[in-house]
């Protein structure tokens, strides 16, 4: 991506941002981005990104996380920027099933698309809590809430804390923007996650000033239906902050990225028994 594109580990402030009421007070300096560019823009980067073009991505391995059969393969790329940045990704195929080992086009996007950050807390054991901060629902109805061939189009702010699994580790907090679309066909999905600046805009969420560590992360993640077949692909760069080294954080990363695909599908099977 380049340096000027949104989709980095650089926060976002207040004038980064379209105009919203609630941030009225810290968007009066300057001009601020319009809402329908500003989506169009961010979904068009990611969309493109998040399609692992080979001179980026470089393969890094095949993993496997039952209960869900589907082989994950493992990308890596560094993207020299302000700071420079270490990219980890994953894609997987999956039958069209609400079956073990798999899930269906339904139970994807309904639960990695509608209501993202949520469910993400749901079914990710390491997410303590997830709060939306700020949304414009409202603002984004103005033009129907889709543009460029993407429809129901989401845009929130979310104060995720993650409980970290190295002992004595402070919690992280990450504060992003979650940008989330399904195609116009309806068979292609896409979340964007930004990290947005802690200082200029103002944290809303309960507990948010109990002892965590600021970290931040960014990511693209699309799921697409093809005859009868459903590729997920999500790739992320993060830095956790705190003592932990940047060097020692790359080396759990291949598998962070890896076992979401075990959390999600064995969630699903679990919310399957539930109802029967």
């Amino acid at each position: 991506m380049a340096a000027s594109s949104r989709i980095h580990l650089r926060p976002l402030k207040a004038l980064d941002l379209p105009h919203l009421d609630e941030l009225s007070s810290q968007q009066t300096q300057g001009n601020t981005p319009s809402l329908q560019n500003f989506v169009s823009e961010v979904l068009a980067e990611g969309d493109k990104f998040i399609r692992f073009d080979d001179n980026v991505f470089k393969t890094n391995g095949v993993r496997h996380e039952p209960p869900a059969t589907a082989p994950i393969q493992i990308r890596s790329a560094v993207i020299t920027n302000d700071p420079t940045e270490n990219w980890f990704a994953r894609t997987s195929v999956h039958e069209d099933s609400a079956t073990d080992g798999t899930a269906s086009w339904e139970e994807f996007d309904q639960n990695l698309r509608v209501n993202h950050s949520q469910h993400e807390s749901e079914y990710t054991p390491s997410v303590a809590s997830a709060e939306r901060e700020y949304s414009w629902e409202q603002d984004l109805q103005t033009f129907g809430a889709a543009v460029n061939g993407w429809k129901e189009i989401t845009m929130e702010i979310w104060l995720m804390r993650h409980a970290m699994p190295i002992f004595l580790l402070q919690d992280r907090d990450f504060r992003v923007l979650v940008i989330t679309a399904v195609s116009m066909q309806g068979n292609r999905f896409i979340v964007v996650q930004i990290p947005v600046d802690r200082e200029d805009i103002p944290v809303k969420a309960p507990n948010s000033q109990s002892k965590v560590v600021p970290a931040i992360y960014c990511s693209v993640e699309t799921g697409e239906l093809l005859d009868g077949k459903i590729t997920w692909s999500m790739g992320t760069a993060s830095d956790a902050k705190g003592v932990l080294p940047v060097a020692l954080q790359k080396t759990q990363m291949a598998k962070a990225v890896a076992v979401d695909v075990q959390y999600f599908i064995s969630w699903r099977m679990k919310q399957r028994k539930s109802v029967n």
